[in-house]
């Protein structure tokens, strides 16, 4: 098989599907989505347990890490959230919101898969499934797509197949070897949004407990990086979305032994603490000092922060010494935990690092290194907080880069 296209776009995922529909509305040119897995959008279907938390209310460049908050904030500007949700109700697809602004649609993510590819089908996008890519060449202003038994001529590609993220879906990094191939400088991916491992076995019991945390990241005495929100106990440490968004400082962290200071009252500080157990001594006194935080937290994690700390759990309020009080309140709010590390990628939600965003022009998506290469979505140096943000990524850079793609080519009468 040798075709010619126009425009070649290499990843049917968020940011590959978007950036089809973008190039072929109101144009002439002949577009085919390239997809190694046996159909597109694996990675849509199971984000949230099947629902898809597609994009955030709230969203903006700070909640974005990685390359130029600049780059990220003229982005989001040309596509953002509204448009997003325009975009889709276009497409009969239905939004809802839910807590902290998230985004989905109401009837999960198989009904915004295939709002995508109806669309794609309208428009007359090929599909080529089942196609890897091995490399890419460029000659004579013609990009030439190589496969295994299949190989492909464009004038236009664009690049959107994802990052190192869940190589269940396609997505085992091998974007990044193209992308540097052209001549791109990659910025060393590693996990982000995974599971944190804790040299804690101590706290393994707790698989299970959710708790409200705020985490803290120290590299000796230097705060690096500090997080809010849902925190979920598993068999080898924490998930959860509080630890998910600080995973990926963890895992790009020079320091040899990163410490994490655990938070499981957000709101309160040793000192606030401290008076508020004073409080329950002058209200309470005959009372045991667990008896007070199990109205407040889960019983086993009281249980098992105490024993940790060689804290008398037992013991009563009107007996606790000024170093009791101290140490209690120590233990609740800045409870130190021992990081081994973070999950593989097989088990990230997305990857920290990629094409380096000096190298892209922002208002196109177009390559400063390789003209008429185009990049979007998780290739590129960009990864968000859990909570929508990475898809309302895809789907900015994915509109940018096929319309400026398709720019060249005739209007539609």
């Amino acid at each position: 098989m040798n075709e010619t296209c126009d425009i070649a776009i290499v990843g049917g995922g968020a940011a590959g599907l978007m950036a089809a529909i973008a190039a072929a509305e109101g144009r002439t040119a002949k577009i085919a989505i390239i997809e190694r897995m046996d159909r597109c959008g694996s990675k849509i279907l199971i984000s949230g347990g099947g629902r898809c938390n597609l994009s955030n209310r709230s969203l903006s460049a700070n909640d974005y890490f990685g390359g130029s908050r600049n780059f990220i904030r003229n982005v989001l500007a040309s596509f953002g959230t509204k448009d997003t949700i325009r975009f889709f109700e276009s497409l009969g697809v239905e939004i809802t919101e839910e807590d902290e602004g998230r985004l989905f649609p109401r009837k999960g993510a198989h009904h915004l898969l295939a709002a995508l590819l109806g669309r794609v089908g309208e428009l007359g996008v090929q599909l080529v499934t089942g196609f890897f890519v091995e490399h890419i060449t460029f000659t004579n202003g013609i990009y030439k797509i190589h496969g295994r038994s299949k190989s492909l001529s464009a004038s236009r590609v664009v690049l959107a197949c994802g990052g190192s993220a869940c190589p269940a879906c396609g997505t085992d990094g091998s974007g990044f070897a193209l992308a540097a191939s052209l001549g791109h400088s990659i910025i060393a991916p590693t996990p982000a949004l995974v599971p944190i491992e804790l040299n804690e076995p101590d706290l393994r019991k707790l698989a299970g407990i959710t708790i409200d945390a705020e985490l803290v990241l120290r590299a000796g005495d230097v705060e690096t990086a500090n997080s809010r929100g849902s925190m979920l106990f598993t068999h080898g440490g924490i998930s959860g979305p509080a630890a998910l968004n600080i995973s990926r400082h963890i895992a790009r962290s020079e320091a040899a032994n990163p410490t994490l200071l655990l938070n499981s009252l957000p709101g309160r500080t040793l000192e606030t603490l401290s008076r508020e157990i004073r409080e329950w001594m002058r209200l309470h006194p005959k009372a045991e000092i667990i008896t007070s935080f199990k109205k407040i937290l889960p019983e086993r994690f009281c249980t098992a922060v105490f024993r940790r700390e060689g804290i008398d759990a037992s013991k009563r309020l009107s007996n606790l010494s000024r170093d009791d009080i101290k140490n209690t309140a120590s233990a609740f709010t800045e409870l130190s935990l021992s990081v081994k590390g973070v999950g593989e990628f097989k088990s990230a939600h997305a990857t920290a690092g990629g094409v380096a965003l000096t190298e892209v022009r922002y208002q196109t998506m177009e390559s400063r290194i390789s003209r008429g290469l185009y990049l979007a979505g998780e290739v590129l140096d960009v990864d968000g907080m859990t909570g929508g943000y990475n898809f309302q990524w895809a789907w900015s850079t994915g509109f940018i880069a096929g319309r400026a793609s398709s720019a060249v080519f005739k209007k539609k009468c």
